[in-house]
């Protein structure tokens, strides 16, 4: 009776961790194009409504399946469906938090407690109220993060190729992922001592990630077909791979960093913006 208890208070759990910032992130949703001060809502709105090329490294993951997405939800309003993806998919970040937390302290209200604290963090609920990419990347990484926390079983090298796989597609929609890879594999060889990484699980697991990675593909397809909205179109190999690695934004960054005045500008504002992340929960713990 109590193991049965506590599964319905942790399922409780999950379902509050979706609803509630869900229907905060609906209320308090965009209804147009966001400011272009909060980020690329436009452009990124446009590219998937034309089935287009935005900047780099391309998004091709948000760009299909906000595609898909906009089919059944208001067609007639596509930025709408663009900025309810943002919503759905930060909702499902936060459960996500919610399952991972509840891993590490076995307690339903503490999980659900710092699961609705990030929730409304001021930067993650400003983006999942307009149409960007990021509260599809958090959903990856806190998936990513809740496979790898699974506890050690006899074989768990199908969890293995599962997780190559979602780390491909994640891989798809944001270079960024690449920096979880050292950390990703340490812990994998940690926590799963017993996984025997031979010549054949290698083979498995590189050609499911690669899997995931060929959605770039889809770029020059559609560079070929000309859409309406594109960046420089990427329709040989080096374009391609100029695009994906965003070539031009590295050019930009580091010869910023040559300009000692630049750096230290960028670094202050850096620290500010996460010194005002972190008051914020100050000043919910104080409440």
């Amino acid at each position: 009776m109590k193991s049965t208890s506590r599964f319905n208070l942790t399922w409780l759990g999950l379902i509050l961790s979706f609803a509630i910032p869900l229907a905060v992130y609906i209320l308090t949703m965009c209804r147009v194009i966001a400011p272009f001060q909060l980020g690329d809502s436009g452009e990124l709105g446009t590219a998937v409504y034309v089935m287009g090329i935005p900047h780099p490294p391309g998004y091709p993951f948000y760009t299909i399946i906000g595609t898909f997405f906009g089919i059944f939800f208001h067609p007639e309003r596509p930025i709408l469906t663009y900025n309810l993806l943002s919503a759905i998919f930060a909702a499902l970040t936060v459960s996500l938090v919610y399952l991972i937390c509840m891993r590490l302290t076995k307690y339903m209200l503490i999980a659900l407690g710092a699961a609705l604290t990030f929730a409304f963090l001021p930067v993650f609920w400003a983006q999942a109220t307009i149409a960007e990419v990021y509260t599809i990347y958090t959903f990856f990484l806190a998936l990513i993060i809740y496979l790898v926390m699974a506890p050690p079983t006899t074989n768990n090298t199908h969890l293995a190729y599962l997780i190559a796989f979602i780390f491909g597609v994640s891989l798809s929609h944001h270079l960024i992922m690449v920096i979880l890879l050292p950390s990703l594999l340490l812990f994998i060889i940690y926590r799963y001592p017993d996984f025997h990484f031979t010549p054949k699980s290698v083979m498995i697991i590189l050609m499911l990630g690669l899997l995931g990675v060929l959605l770039y593909s889809t770029l020059t397809i559609r560079a070929n077909a000309e859409p309406p909205s594109h960046w420089p179109r990427p329709q040989t190999y080096s374009q391609l791979v100029d695009h994906v690695t965003s070539r031009t934004y590295k050019e930009m960054f580091f010869s910023s960093t040559k300009d000692a005045d630049a750096f230290n500008e960028r670094f202050v504002f850096i620290a500010k913006f996460l010194a005002k992340q972190i008051i914020f929960i100050f000043y919910l713990v104080s409440l």
